[in-house]
């Protein structure tokens, strides 16, 4: 019938507080959404979308949520992660920084350092922040969600008994289209598909 029954909107829906089969689109996410589709068109690839968006530290789809209030977890994550770091010679707090996906800011107020000086051998603990990645980047402009049609049936249990499930082919997928507002339209989803 192509009702919703996920605990979780995709990134870039909501469920509707007024049926919660329905999704309505979130407008600060769907403009994320919209921003990777045409980064895509054109031209640019999964790592140059994924560089843009983490140096504007736009939030992760897992971010987002958690944002938002939910109660969502993504076990791949590494959000809320935290490294213990051995500090090598000519490091620089904002070399850690960039290279773990941190900042100066959250390193120094985590291990309660007054200046931004460390010494070769000094351990510290870098929270980081989880950062948007090929694969992402790869499931949402792959998603069909986005232009207004509810996918169901990718995987099937192998037997009660089993909790293991098996990939069913691409063309055994059911879609019905028209379930919610496209965030994409239809034409723009189909260049994105090209590779």
């Amino acid at each position: 019938n192509g009702l919703f029954t996920g605990s979780f909107a995709p990134f870039g829906y909501i469920k509707d507080p007024n049926d919660k089969y329905h999704l309505i689109i979130d407008e600060p996410a769907a403009k994320i959404v919209k921003e990777i589709f045409d980064m895509y068109v054109e031209g640019k690839g999964y790592h140059l979308i994924c560089k843009n968006l983490n140096e504007r530290k736009i939030p992760t789809p897992t971010e987002y949520k958690k944002l938002q209030g939910s109660r969502f977890h993504c076990g791949q994550s590494n959000v809320n992660k935290r490294i213990t770091y051995q500090v090598e010679k000519d490091e620089t707090l904002e070399k850690i920084a960039v290279s773990l996906h941190s900042t100066v800011e959250d390193i120094m107020e985590y291990n309660n350092l007054t200046d931004t000086n460390l010494t070769v051998g000094q351990i510290i603990i870098v929270p980081v922040r989880a950062t948007w990645n090929n694969d992402t980047i790869r499931k949402i402009l792959s998603d069909e969600t986005y232009i207004g049609t509810w996918v169901q049936g990718k995987v099937e249990g192998i037997s009660y008994k089993d909790k293991h499930q098996i990939a069913i082919p691409n063309e055994k997928w059911i879609r019905v289209p028209h379930c919610h507002n496209a965030i994409i339209d239809k034409e723009t989803f189909n260049k994105t598909q090209i590779a």
